[in-house]
Protein backbone atom coordinates (compact mmCIF):
# COMPACT_ATOMS: atom_id res chain seq x y z
CA UNK A 1 0.00 0.00 0.00
CA UNK A 2 1.21 3.51 -0.87
CA UNK A 3 0.73 5.29 2.45
CA UNK A 4 1.51 8.74 1.03
CA UNK A 5 -1.07 8.41 -1.73
CA UNK A 6 -3.77 7.22 0.66
CA UNK A 7 -2.92 9.88 3.24
CA UNK A 8 -3.23 12.63 0.62
CA UNK A 9 -6.60 11.23 -0.44
CA UNK A 10 -7.70 10.91 3.20
CA UNK A 11 -6.77 14.53 3.96
CA UNK A 12 -8.33 15.82 0.75
CA UNK A 13 -11.62 14.13 1.58
CA UNK A 14 -11.38 15.38 5.17
CA UNK A 15 -10.84 18.95 4.01
CA UNK A 16 -13.89 18.75 1.75
CA UNK A 17 -16.01 17.34 4.56
CA UNK A 18 -14.65 19.92 7.01
CA UNK A 19 -15.60 22.72 4.66
CA UNK A 20 -19.08 21.28 4.17
CA UNK A 21 -19.77 20.83 7.86
CA UNK A 22 -18.60 24.39 8.60
CA UNK A 23 -21.13 25.60 6.05
CA UNK A 24 -23.80 23.47 7.69
CA UNK A 25 -22.95 24.93 11.08
CA UNK A 26 -23.56 28.37 9.63
CA UNK A 27 -27.06 27.40 8.56
CA UNK A 28 -26.37 26.52 4.92
CA UNK A 29 -29.01 24.00 3.90
CA UNK A 30 -27.74 23.61 0.36
CA UNK A 31 -26.56 20.36 -1.21
CA UNK A 32 -23.47 18.82 0.35
CA UNK A 33 -21.67 18.44 -2.95
CA UNK A 34 -21.65 14.64 -2.68
CA UNK A 35 -24.25 12.48 -4.44
CA UNK A 36 -27.33 11.88 -2.32
CA UNK A 37 -27.70 8.38 -0.93
CA UNK A 38 -30.42 6.73 -3.06
CA UNK A 39 -31.31 4.07 -0.48
CA UNK A 40 -34.64 5.43 0.62
CA UNK A 41 -36.61 2.19 0.52
CA UNK A 42 -34.74 -0.88 1.68
CA UNK A 43 -35.51 -4.25 3.15
CA UNK A 44 -34.61 -5.01 6.72
CA UNK A 45 -32.22 -7.82 5.88
CA UNK A 46 -30.39 -9.29 2.93
CA UNK A 47 -30.16 -12.77 1.57
CA UNK A 48 -26.41 -12.99 1.15
CA UNK A 49 -25.61 -12.09 4.70
CA UNK A 50 -24.94 -8.37 4.95
CA UNK A 51 -27.63 -6.74 7.02
CA UNK A 52 -28.11 -3.20 5.83
CA UNK A 53 -30.06 -1.80 8.77
CA UNK A 54 -31.42 0.67 6.30
CA UNK A 55 -35.12 0.65 7.07
CA UNK A 56 -36.09 3.94 5.53
CA UNK A 57 -34.34 7.21 5.06
CA UNK A 58 -31.35 8.55 3.25
CA UNK A 59 -28.58 8.22 5.80
CA UNK A 60 -28.20 11.98 5.88
CA UNK A 61 -27.81 13.89 9.12
CA UNK A 62 -30.10 16.29 10.89
CA UNK A 63 -27.77 19.09 11.96
CA UNK A 64 -28.33 22.14 14.11
CA UNK A 65 -26.90 25.64 14.11
CA UNK A 66 -24.90 24.66 17.19
CA UNK A 67 -22.98 21.97 15.30
CA UNK A 68 -19.28 21.66 16.01
CA UNK A 69 -17.04 23.32 13.43
CA UNK A 70 -14.13 20.90 13.16
CA UNK A 71 -11.70 19.28 10.76
CA UNK A 72 -10.40 15.73 10.53
CA UNK A 73 -6.74 15.18 11.38
CA UNK A 74 -4.54 12.12 10.85
CA UNK A 75 -2.76 12.89 14.14
CA UNK A 76 -3.80 11.08 17.32
CA UNK A 77 -3.33 12.77 20.70
CA UNK A 78 -4.49 10.00 23.05
CA UNK A 79 -1.93 7.85 24.85
CA UNK A 80 -3.28 4.55 23.58
CA UNK A 81 -1.67 1.70 21.67
CA UNK A 82 -3.26 -0.35 18.92
CA UNK A 83 -3.07 -4.13 18.99
CA UNK A 84 -1.20 -6.09 16.33
CA UNK A 85 -4.28 -6.00 14.09
CA UNK A 86 -4.63 -2.22 14.20
CA UNK A 87 -7.51 -1.94 16.70
CA UNK A 88 -7.66 0.14 19.88
CA UNK A 89 -9.61 -1.04 22.91
CA UNK A 90 -12.83 0.95 23.40
CA UNK A 91 -12.21 1.25 27.13
CA UNK A 92 -8.66 2.53 26.57
CA UNK A 93 -10.00 5.34 24.36
CA UNK A 94 -12.60 6.32 26.95
CA UNK A 95 -10.15 6.32 29.85
CA UNK A 96 -7.41 8.16 27.96
CA UNK A 97 -9.60 11.00 26.67
CA UNK A 98 -9.58 14.17 28.81
CA UNK A 99 -12.94 15.48 30.02
CA UNK A 100 -12.71 18.29 27.46
CA UNK A 101 -12.86 15.75 24.61
CA UNK A 102 -16.07 14.51 23.01
CA UNK A 103 -16.29 10.86 21.95
CA UNK A 104 -18.70 8.93 19.75
CA UNK A 105 -18.27 5.18 19.44
CA UNK A 106 -19.85 3.85 16.24
CA UNK A 107 -20.04 0.10 16.73
CA UNK A 108 -21.39 -3.06 15.22
CA UNK A 109 -23.94 -4.75 17.48
CA UNK A 110 -23.09 -7.72 19.72
CA UNK A 111 -23.58 -11.33 18.63
CA UNK A 112 -27.07 -12.00 17.30
CA UNK A 113 -29.22 -15.02 16.55
CA UNK A 114 -28.92 -16.57 13.07
CA UNK A 115 -31.93 -14.76 11.59
CA UNK A 116 -31.03 -11.67 9.56
CA UNK A 117 -34.41 -9.99 10.01
CA UNK A 118 -35.20 -6.84 11.92
CA UNK A 119 -36.64 -8.76 14.86
CA UNK A 120 -33.59 -10.97 15.42
CA UNK A 121 -32.37 -10.50 19.02
CA UNK A 122 -28.95 -10.95 20.58
CA UNK A 123 -27.81 -14.37 21.69
CA UNK A 124 -27.00 -14.97 25.35
CA UNK A 125 -23.35 -14.55 24.37
CA UNK A 126 -24.19 -11.25 22.69
CA UNK A 127 -26.03 -9.93 25.72
CA UNK A 128 -23.02 -10.75 27.90
CA UNK A 129 -20.64 -9.17 25.38
CA UNK A 130 -22.54 -5.89 25.60
CA UNK A 131 -22.79 -5.99 29.39
CA UNK A 132 -19.06 -6.71 29.69
CA UNK A 133 -18.25 -3.76 27.43
CA UNK A 134 -20.45 -1.54 29.58
CA UNK A 135 -18.58 -2.66 32.70
CA UNK A 136 -15.28 -1.68 31.05
CA UNK A 137 -16.75 1.77 30.42
CA UNK A 138 -18.08 2.21 33.96
CA UNK A 139 -16.73 4.80 36.34
CA UNK A 140 -17.52 8.38 37.19
CA UNK A 141 -20.97 9.88 37.31
CA UNK A 142 -21.50 10.81 33.66
CA UNK A 143 -24.18 9.15 31.59
CA UNK A 144 -23.83 8.29 27.90
CA UNK A 145 -26.02 9.01 24.92
CA UNK A 146 -27.23 5.83 23.17
CA UNK A 147 -28.65 5.48 19.67
CA UNK A 148 -29.22 2.57 17.33
CA UNK A 149 -30.91 1.53 14.13
CA UNK A 150 -34.49 0.28 14.31
CA UNK A 151 -33.39 -3.35 14.74
CA UNK A 152 -33.91 -5.27 17.98
CA UNK A 153 -30.28 -6.43 18.15
CA UNK A 154 -28.82 -2.94 17.87
CA UNK A 155 -31.19 -1.58 20.49
CA UNK A 156 -30.47 -4.51 22.81
CA UNK A 157 -26.76 -3.88 22.38
CA UNK A 158 -27.15 -0.29 23.55
CA UNK A 159 -29.42 -1.25 26.43
CA UNK A 160 -27.01 -3.90 27.69
CA UNK A 161 -23.97 -1.64 27.42
CA UNK A 162 -25.90 0.86 29.52
CA UNK A 163 -26.82 -1.92 31.95
CA UNK A 164 -23.16 -2.86 32.28
CA UNK A 165 -22.35 0.75 33.13
CA UNK A 166 -25.10 0.83 35.74
CA UNK A 167 -27.29 3.23 33.75
CA UNK A 168 -30.66 1.69 34.55
CA UNK A 169 -32.67 4.70 33.40
CA UNK A 170 -30.98 5.22 30.03
CA UNK A 171 -33.05 5.50 26.87
CA UNK A 172 -31.82 4.33 23.46
CA UNK A 173 -32.94 6.63 20.67
CA UNK A 174 -33.65 5.29 17.21
CA UNK A 175 -31.43 6.95 14.59
CA UNK A 176 -32.14 4.78 11.56
CA UNK A 177 -31.25 7.50 9.07
CA UNK A 178 -28.02 8.55 10.77
CA UNK A 179 -26.81 4.96 11.08
CA UNK A 180 -28.09 3.67 7.74
CA UNK A 181 -26.20 0.47 6.96
CA UNK A 182 -26.22 1.13 3.22
CA UNK A 183 -24.50 4.50 3.56
CA UNK A 184 -21.54 3.57 1.34
CA UNK A 185 -23.73 1.96 -1.35
CA UNK A 186 -24.94 3.67 -4.52
CA UNK A 187 -27.41 0.82 -5.05
CA UNK A 188 -29.81 -1.06 -2.79
CA UNK A 189 -28.46 -3.76 -0.51
CA UNK A 190 -30.54 -6.28 -2.43
CA UNK A 191 -28.79 -5.26 -5.66
CA UNK A 192 -25.42 -5.69 -3.97
CA UNK A 193 -26.42 -9.14 -2.73
CA UNK A 194 -27.63 -10.22 -6.18
CA UNK A 195 -24.38 -9.15 -7.80
CA UNK A 196 -22.07 -10.43 -5.07
CA UNK A 197 -23.71 -13.86 -4.99
CA UNK A 198 -22.27 -14.45 -8.46
CA UNK A 199 -18.65 -13.61 -7.63
CA UNK A 200 -17.93 -14.64 -4.07
CA UNK A 201 -20.44 -13.11 -1.66
CA UNK A 202 -21.00 -9.71 -0.08
CA UNK A 203 -18.14 -9.86 2.45
CA UNK A 204 -15.68 -10.44 -0.36
CA UNK A 205 -17.08 -7.67 -2.56
CA UNK A 206 -17.20 -5.09 0.23
CA UNK A 207 -13.60 -5.89 1.18
CA UNK A 208 -12.50 -5.57 -2.45
CA UNK A 209 -14.13 -2.13 -2.58
CA UNK A 210 -12.83 -0.93 0.78
CA UNK A 211 -9.22 -2.00 0.21
CA UNK A 212 -9.09 -1.06 -3.47
CA UNK A 213 -8.34 -4.57 -4.69
CA UNK A 214 -8.26 -5.45 -8.40
CA UNK A 215 -10.79 -8.30 -8.31
CA UNK A 216 -13.69 -7.27 -10.62
CA UNK A 217 -12.77 -3.68 -9.78
CA UNK A 218 -14.52 -2.08 -12.75
CA UNK A 219 -17.74 -3.96 -12.04
CA UNK A 220 -17.65 -3.32 -8.29
CA UNK A 221 -16.73 0.39 -8.31
CA UNK A 222 -20.15 1.69 -9.49
CA UNK A 223 -21.87 -0.03 -6.57
CA UNK A 224 -20.16 2.19 -3.96
CA UNK A 225 -19.27 5.79 -3.25
CA UNK A 226 -15.62 6.77 -2.97
CA UNK A 227 -14.43 5.30 0.34
CA UNK A 228 -12.53 8.33 1.61
CA UNK A 229 -15.01 11.00 0.55
CA UNK A 230 -17.99 9.06 1.85
CA UNK A 231 -16.20 8.11 5.07
CA UNK A 232 -15.35 11.74 5.79
CA UNK A 233 -18.89 12.76 4.98
CA UNK A 234 -20.32 10.23 7.43
CA UNK A 235 -17.98 11.28 10.23
CA UNK A 236 -18.56 15.00 9.80
CA UNK A 237 -22.23 15.15 8.82
CA UNK A 238 -23.72 12.20 10.68
CA UNK A 239 -21.59 12.21 13.80
CA UNK A 240 -19.64 15.41 14.49
CA UNK A 241 -22.46 17.71 13.37
CA UNK A 242 -24.73 16.15 16.00
CA UNK A 243 -22.36 15.71 18.93
CA UNK A 244 -23.39 18.95 20.62
CA UNK A 245 -26.93 17.59 20.79
CA UNK A 246 -25.72 14.41 22.48
CA UNK A 247 -23.74 13.84 25.67
CA UNK A 248 -19.96 13.98 26.00
CA UNK A 249 -19.77 10.27 25.19
CA UNK A 250 -22.10 8.63 22.70
CA UNK A 251 -22.60 5.00 21.75
CA UNK A 252 -24.07 4.51 18.27
CA UNK A 253 -24.84 0.94 17.26
CA UNK A 254 -25.36 -0.17 13.68
CA UNK A 255 -24.48 -3.03 11.30
CA UNK A 256 -21.38 -4.39 9.64
CA UNK A 257 -22.36 -3.19 6.17
CA UNK A 258 -21.56 0.28 7.52
CA UNK A 259 -18.86 -0.67 10.04
CA UNK A 260 -16.60 -2.62 7.66
CA UNK A 261 -15.84 0.32 5.31
CA UNK A 262 -15.74 2.75 8.24
CA UNK A 263 -13.01 0.75 9.96
CA UNK A 264 -11.01 0.56 6.74
CA UNK A 265 -11.47 4.30 6.17
CA UNK A 266 -10.62 5.33 9.75
CA UNK A 267 -7.47 3.19 9.75
CA UNK A 268 -6.40 4.38 6.29
CA UNK A 269 -6.54 0.74 5.20
CA UNK A 270 -4.08 -0.41 7.89
CA UNK A 271 -6.49 -2.41 10.10
CA UNK A 272 -6.80 -5.91 8.67
CA UNK A 273 -10.42 -6.86 8.05
CA UNK A 274 -9.70 -7.69 4.42
CA UNK A 275 -11.95 -10.67 3.87
CA UNK A 276 -10.82 -10.90 0.25
CA UNK A 277 -7.21 -11.63 1.23
CA UNK A 278 -7.15 -12.79 4.85
CA UNK A 279 -10.71 -14.04 5.47
CA UNK A 280 -11.09 -11.46 8.24
CA UNK A 281 -14.26 -9.44 8.82
CA UNK A 282 -15.24 -6.88 11.46
CA UNK A 283 -16.16 -8.60 14.70
CA UNK A 284 -19.13 -7.90 16.92
CA UNK A 285 -18.72 -4.65 18.88
CA UNK A 286 -15.93 -3.45 16.59
CA UNK A 287 -16.13 -0.05 14.93
CA UNK A 288 -14.60 3.39 15.15
CA UNK A 289 -14.16 6.07 17.78
CA UNK A 290 -14.76 9.63 16.61
CA UNK A 291 -12.90 11.87 19.04
CA UNK A 292 -13.15 15.67 18.97
CA UNK A 293 -10.20 17.07 20.88
CA UNK A 294 -9.83 20.40 22.69
CA UNK A 295 -8.70 22.07 19.46
CA UNK A 296 -11.83 20.90 17.62
CA UNK A 297 -9.83 18.45 15.57
CA UNK A 298 -11.46 15.13 14.78
CA UNK A 299 -9.35 12.07 15.52
CA UNK A 300 -10.37 8.63 14.24
CA UNK A 301 -9.54 5.31 15.89
CA UNK A 302 -10.54 1.81 14.74
CA UNK A 303 -11.78 0.14 17.94
CA UNK A 304 -12.87 -3.18 19.37
CA UNK A 305 -15.22 -3.88 22.24
CA UNK A 306 -14.15 -7.51 22.67
CA UNK A 307 -10.71 -9.11 22.84
CA UNK A 308 -10.33 -9.30 19.04
CA UNK A 309 -11.38 -6.75 16.42
CA UNK A 310 -12.08 -9.26 13.67
CA UNK A 311 -13.84 -12.56 13.08
CA UNK A 312 -12.31 -15.06 10.68
CA UNK A 313 -13.86 -17.57 8.34
CA UNK A 314 -12.36 -21.03 8.26
CA UNK A 315 -11.15 -22.12 4.82
CA UNK A 316 -11.85 -25.76 5.62
CA UNK A 317 -15.32 -25.07 7.03
CA UNK A 318 -16.96 -22.10 5.27
CA UNK A 319 -19.88 -22.22 7.68
CA UNK A 320 -17.66 -21.45 10.66
CA UNK A 321 -16.34 -18.10 11.80
CA UNK A 322 -14.01 -17.31 14.65
CA UNK A 323 -13.82 -16.01 17.36
CA UNK A 324 -17.55 -15.40 17.62
CA UNK A 325 -19.67 -18.45 18.31
CA UNK A 326 -22.76 -19.62 16.42
CA UNK A 327 -22.06 -17.25 13.56
CA UNK A 328 -22.95 -18.21 9.98
CA UNK A 329 -20.59 -17.33 7.17
CA UNK A 330 -22.56 -14.60 5.55
CA UNK A 331 -24.35 -12.95 8.35
CA UNK A 332 -24.49 -9.21 8.38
Amino acid sequence: MDWSKNTIKFLSAACIAGFLISATACGDDSSSGFPADPNTEQTSGSSSGTESGDGAGTGQSSTSEAAISATITTERSLSVVADSNGFFDVADIYKAAPSSYKIAFVLRHAERESDLGQESPLTEVGVQQAIDLGKKLAGGDESFYYASTDFIRTRETCNNIAKGRGETGSVTETQADLLNGSYFLTVSSDSLDSFSSLIGGSWKIIAVYAYGEDYYAQEIAPLFYDLFERGSQFVMENVVANMNQWKRVSVLVTHDLLIEPLVVYASNRTADVNFYKTRRWVNYLSGIAVVVNADNQVELYPVRGTDVGFMMQSKTNPNATRPAANTPTTEE
